[in-house]
């Protein structure tokens, strides 16, 4: 730091005894502005408090140069006291910044007497003292009595450690703003951490997005600090953003990698060992630690993220009588900035503090103790799930998922019987989150360590419920073969009814119901038996869709309303929704709509954002009831946000189940592209989980959808996939499902190949299907979506159009709405007036192209383009068979009767 610059004498501005700053300084601008008018509102007595590296010094510089530059004061007067360590030492540096000849006589208090009746004959007076926090103990015969002694002075203390006197006013500087998560562009490059980073590496230019964005990150892991922001600075001309990003990320000392503290070892040659490097400022907060703070601190680093008081004082204290001890340190580390306040009373350490704190870890039981609070806490939580306090228990473990994961891990090379049962204990605790939230890939290779060790082989009830979790997450993952593998070796090890109904859902999964059945019914007669209500309501629920699936709705629906009956009265609000949901896919397959709407809305009312997977399958069946209604737009929604849970939950099958009806509601809106690419992205993973039922569901109205797009030959391949699949399963809806799907394909082919006599018999026979197919409509919305589709495709007995083509209708469907279609809308318009006005002939596709598009000017060939895409959607939207090419260009068939009507 340069020294402190004295105004000239007699230039009438203010006296400035400050450091002119190595470089410019960045950022800061709401932070000076509140601190100038706490001093122009009168502050005596600032302390601006903060960890190591956030840049107290050269903010208190900052400070002073522009509450002078304001005139807020008369001179403003910088002391350095980082060398100071007796109160000989403060009187002396101070005395020295203000020109106070004190003598060699002259004792300590005396001398600090001196200097407070110097300090008062002077005007309206701005001290800094910085580096403080050595020397807390001298405030109270400094700082205290020499703001006592005047009204016009006002002491900025720079420190790491409160100093407790009367009158301060303690101001945390936080570090600086980083980029939000997902941020770009001008969002991440006006950040002040971004500011800095790039102010201090002359020369240096992101390039493109991917820089930038490693630019975002970079300033994101070192948490805004501006130490540690100049340090990485210097780093960036050797490496580039990008690996600085990868080697800040992957080192630490659990990785066995350099950790940030070493990255960042290349500081400036002149700086003072406490600002040279990261370590060097932590180093020194590290000496001025009391033996029992430091392995305070080093236990507390176990931790990652935000953490409870709780937890802390248990991971501290090596017994009950140490625990107000504990609290004690927590708060006298503090105040030492070493660990800094989160958010609704909780506290965490900085990343470089706690990977310092972990170097230095000598307490080898510290991770034992965190464990056993976390895990004696959750397995209390994890009783309370299925009650009256479900969602409090849920909150918790969702808020605590991070420090039982950092307690799992600190055990995790333990394979004691303890830290083995801990180590299960905290898994099962986080898997109820992971059940509900995701996502499971990492959670999957905890539990496939501890499911390994020998300690757990003599722990029946343990190693059976880790089975099992491991099992539900192999099920999300698609993995059946290996999930049925353990749901198999947990009911060989452990009796009742809940591990045969997970193993029978299972099976369910992969459309195996004579087994799904079998497991299930002896699920309910152990759970019975055992007078498990819990796993009766489960056994009940599944048995409902085993039936459900199977198209026997009257049995479906008894064994839905027990597992509701069972789940009210257990007061289990997570299990009430999801039979709730249950019986609004009944309702929904029955046709009953405001039923089903009912059910659904109360569901996601049960579960309110807490389970992301319940949430992805209502809003699924949402989207579905929305699209048997004819609100394609209302079910697209639901069905993205739907996606959205389940992709975070990390559950493919359900993903799959989605994006199939994802496909089904392109395919309504005449989307053929999107609708295809839908249907192949579930048909992918529907084959690898061997979920039959649907993947024959999905293959034909793929087929229907191929067939649509003038590929009626590759769509016979799907079919014979289609009919081998649901042969299998064997319900009756699947299979008239598939016949209205092969009718819609015969039809088209038909017409591909423009022999007359052929379509008639394709459309006649579509009639005799819809008919036949009449019969499972009321059970089974995947028969009324193929019967909507089939009547698209078949030929108008007459036409009514509404003036402008507003609407149109074909006798026995429902209206056609073309008010968000504007273009195609006029498209119409004009073939309507022209079959009117000259049947039989023709509109060219320039005189389509001034209709659709009025006023612009396009080319031939992307003429051509725009209108056989508009007439493709009028077909898609049940104009097939009316909307016919002909030599020249379009029309509408002139057998078909039209009627113009009012719009």
């Amino acid at each position: 730091m340069a020294r402190p610059r004295r105004a000239a004498a007699g230039s009438g501005g203010p006296e400035l005894r400050v450091p002119d700053p190595p470089d410019r300084f960045v950022g800061r601008r709401a932070e000076i502005d509140a601190l100038t008018a706490r001093i122009e509102g009168g502050a005596r007595v600032l302390t601006l408090l903060g960890p190591p590296g956030t840049g107290k010094t050269r903010l208190s510089i900052a400070l002073a140069r522009e509450s002078a530059s304001r005139g807020i004061v008369e001179g403003a007067i910088f002391v350095d006291l980082s060398a100071a360590t007796s109160l000989d030492d403060v009187v002396r540096d101070v005395a020295g910044a203000i020109d106070l000849r004190l003598g060699g006589s002259v004792d300590a208090a005396s001398g600090a007497a001196r200097i407070g009746e110097a300090l008062a004959a002077r005007g309206r007076t701005l001290l800094v003292l910085d580096n403080f926090e050595q020397i807390t103990a001298h405030a109270v015969a400094t700082v205290a009595p020499w703001s006592a002694k005047s009204s016009a002075l006002t002491i900025v203390v720079t420190s790491r450690e409160v100093m407790r006197v009367r009158g301060e006013d303690v101001v945390e500087i936080p570090p600086l703003a980083v980029p939000d998560e997902g941020a770009a562009g001008a969002a991440i490059a006006t950040t002040d951490a971004v500011l800095l980073l790039l102010a201090r590496a002359p020369g240096y230019v992101p390039q493109g997005d991917d820089e930038l964005a490693a630019i975002a990150e970079i300033a994101r892991r070192l948490e805004g600090i501006p130490l540690a922001l100049e340090l990485a600075a210097s780093r960036l001309a050797l490496m580039g953003a990008i690996e600085l990003r990868d080697r800040l990320a992957e080192g630490s000392l659990e990785t066995g990698r350099l950790s940030g503290l070493d990255v960042l070892a290349h500081g400036r040659r002149d700086a003072p060992a406490r600002q040279a490097t990261l370590r060097g400022a932590i180093d020194w907060s590290w000496d001025l630690l009391s033996d029992e703070e430091r392995r305070a601190l080093t236990c507390l680093a176990l931790h990652r993220g935000t953490f409870s008081v709780d937890a802390a004082v248990a991971t501290i204290a090596r017994d009950s009588r140490e625990e107000r001890g504990a609290l004690e340190i927590l708060q006298s580390l503090r105040e030492k900035s070493l660990v800094a306040r989160a958010h609704q009373g909780r506290v965490r350490l900085l990343e470089s503090v706690r990977e310092y704190g972990l170097e230095k870890l000598e307490d080898r039981e510290a991770g034992l103790r965190m464990a056993r609070f976390f895990g004696r806490e959750g397995a209390k939580r994890l009783g309370e799930l299925r009650g009256r306090h479900a969602r409090a228990a849920l909150a918790w473990l969702a808020v605590e998922r991070e420090p039982m994961l950092a307690a799992h891990d600190a055990i995790a090379t333990r394979d004691d019987a303890e830290s083995v049962a801990l180590r299960v204990d905290l898994l099962l605790a986080i898997d109820a989150v992971v059940a509900r939230l995701g996502p499971g890939g990492a959670h999957l290779e905890r539990l496939d360590a501890v499911i390994a060790s020998p300690a757990l082989a003599s722990d029946a009830t343990r190693a059976t419920r880790a089975l099992v979790a491991r099992a539900r997450v192999l099920r999300d993952r698609g993995e059946m073969d290996a999930c049925v593998r353990d749901l198999e070796s947990a009911r060989d090890r452990l009796s009742g009814g809940a591990v045969r109904v997970e193993l029978g859902e299972a099976w369910l999964a992969q459309g195996r119901f004579e087994d799904a059945t079998t497991e299930l019914e002896l699920a309910l007669s152990e759970a019975r038996r055992d007078r498990d209500r819990r796993a009766e309501q489960r056994a009940h629920a599944a048995l409902g869709l085993v039936h459900h699936g199977r198209g026997k709705l009257d049995v479906a629906q008894e064994h839905y309303a027990l597992a509701l009956d069972l789940a009210i009265s257990l007061g289990d609000a997570h299990a009430e929704a999801q039979a709730r949901r249950d019986l609004g896919n009944l309702c929904l397959m029955r046709g009953e709509h405001d039923r089903a709407r009912a059910h659904y809305e109360e569901a996601l009312a049960r579960s309110p954002g807490d389970d992301l997977r319940l949430e992805g399958l209502v809003r699924g069946n949402l989207a579905i009831l929305d699209q048997e209604q004819g609100h394609l737009d209302e079910a697209h929604a639901h069905l993205e946000r739907a996606l959205a849970c389940l992709r975070t939950v990390g559950d493919r099958p359900f993903e799959a189940h989605l994006l199939g009806y994802l496909g089904a509601v392109h395919h309504e809106r005449g989307q053929l592209v999107a609708a295809r690419a839908a249907y192949s992205r579930a048909l992918e993973v529907l084959s690898e989980v061997r979920d039959v039922r649907l993947e024959g569901v999905f293959l034909a109205a793929r087929a229907a959808a191929l067939a649509s797009s003038g590929r009626a030959g590759a769509a016979q391949n799907d079919l014979e996939l289609a009919e081998r699949r649901l042969r299998e399963v064997g319900d009756p809806a699947l299979i008239a499902t598939l016949d209205l799907h092969r009718a819609q394909v015969a039809i088209a082919a038909a017409i591909e190949r423009g022999v007359r006599g052929e379509s008639e018999a394709a459309i006649a026979r579509a009639r005799e299907v819809i008919t036949a197919a009449e019969t499972f409509a009321a059970q089974s919305d995947d028969v009324r979506f193929a019967m909507r589709m089939l009547r698209r495709a078949l030929p108008a007995d007459e036409l009514e159009i509404a003036d402008g083509a507003a609407w149109f209708r074909v006798p026995g469907r429902e209206v056609v709405d073309l008010g968000s279609r504007p273009t195609i809308a006029r498209v119409l318009d004009a073939l309507a007036s022209a079959r009117l006005r000259a049947p039989g002939e023709p509109v060219g596709i320039d005189e389509l192209v001034a209709a659709g598009w009025p006023g612009e000017k396009v080319m031939p060939l992307a003429a051509q383009n725009r209108v056989r895409v508009a007439v493709t959607t009028l077909r898609n939207l049940g104009l097939r068979g009316v909307v016919v090419f002909k030599e020249g260009g379009h029309l509408l068939d002139a057998s078909v009767p039209l009627r113009r009507v009012p719009a």
